[in-house]
């Protein structure tokens, strides 16, 4: 079909979708049920309606019944908890509307950063309160090495817990949050009520003092043998990432190699969870700006963010400033990994 309803009603051309600031929600004229706009690489554009969930349980189907559940906890709780709620002048559609302050959306489908961003402003250009929870049977959200950077928009920071991934639950009903460590592993799991989330989120926030220490590793891995410290020398020089090549690259021009730098910073293998970089390039660069080789502003433009956006607020820069320091304990930690 070619034509669909959008959430005031207005009939609208699906060659007119792409002109759209942001895109809503499409519903079907005749039979009103909701619609996808397809955009072929070839032909016109259209919408389509959407495949009908399994009596065994679809991804829409749990949706349905997340949003349910929690609108049901919330009211006995003594919320105001209304689902699919139309937000007047952002087109958008709120799973939840909370007391009228809070829009709290259940994620399962895949989401880019760009548009997490773009909802969040949306919510708060409208005067709600944005909160994210992923849906713990997505296939999408996993909590594997290959979903990080899919993950990484829906971290939420906490003064007291850490960064936290916030999931819900559907088996037991309540919100799971995982702590991940600088790696994207998870450690501490805090399995919260609904309502006691809402509250958390409420109350607390990282503008309280967030202490990146609660992303120091629990453990600082297998023990290393020298020759086995020489081979990830090797390693590195023989096939280096496009971030260890520009590392490299830095080391020529101060005049270093990876022999003057620390063994225990060139052991660390992980991704890392803030940057697009593997975290040891993080560690050589902050051990740098300590040896005053680097300036902080020149630590800065040598790492490649991940976009998230509280972290545009303000929390990259206390990293920055904590990083600045980390390099050293983690030192520590890798002197330990050599026999």
């Amino acid at each position: 079909m070619f034509f669909a309803h959008i959430d005031n009603h207005h009939l609208i051309a699906a060659s007119q979708v792409a002109a759209l600031e942001s895109q809503p929600r499409f519903f079907c004229p005749t039979c009103h049920e909701r619609v996808i706009f397809c955009q072929p690489r070839r032909g016109r554009p259209y919408f389509a309606h959407q495949a009908k969930a399994s009596a065994g349980g679809g991804e829409s189907d749990r949706h349905q019944a997340s949003k349910e559940s929690m609108a049901r906890i919330l009211r006995e709780a003594g919320y105001e908890a209304l689902t699919e709620v139309p937000i007047a002048g952002i087109q958008r559609r709120a799973d939840l509307c909370i007391n009228k302050r809070w829009v709290l959306e259940v994620q399962y489908a895949q989401m880019s950063a760009e548009e997490l961003a773009q909802r969040t402003a949306d919510y708060h250009l409208a005067g709600f309160n944005l909160l994210w929870l992923l849906g713990y049977q997505s296939p999408h959200f996993k909590l594997k090495p290959a979903h990080l950077k899919r993950l990484w928009p829906f971290v939420k920071p906490f003064a007291d817990l850490g960064l936290c991934l916030p999931y819900w639950h559907e088996r037991t009903a309540d919100v799971r949050l995982y702590a991940l460590d600088y790696y994207g592993r998870a450690g501490t799991i805090y399995r919260l009520s609904l309502p006691d989330y809402l509250a958390l989120c409420q109350l607390t926030g990282w503008e309280e003092g967030f202490d990146f220490r609660h992303l120091l590793p629990k453990q600082a891995g297998q023990t290393l043998s020298a020759s086995r410290y020489q081979r990830r020398l090797q390693e590195i020089l023989r096939r280096p990432s496009q971030a260890e090549r520009r590392l490299l690259d830095c080391l020529y021009r101060l005049r270093l190699s990876l022999m003057d730098l620390p063994k225990g910073l060139v052991l660390v293998r992980e991704k890392s969870l803030l940057t697009e970089e593997p975290f040891w390039v993080l560690l050589v660069n902050a051990y740098l700006v300590d040896q005053g080789f680097l300036t902080r502003a020149d630590l800065a433009t040598a790492l490649a963010w991940r976009q998230h956006p509280v972290f545009e607020l303000g929390l990259r820069e206390d990293f920055l400033k904590h990083l600045s320091q980390a390099w050293s304990q983690f030192l520590k930690l890798g002197q330990t990994m050599l026999e």
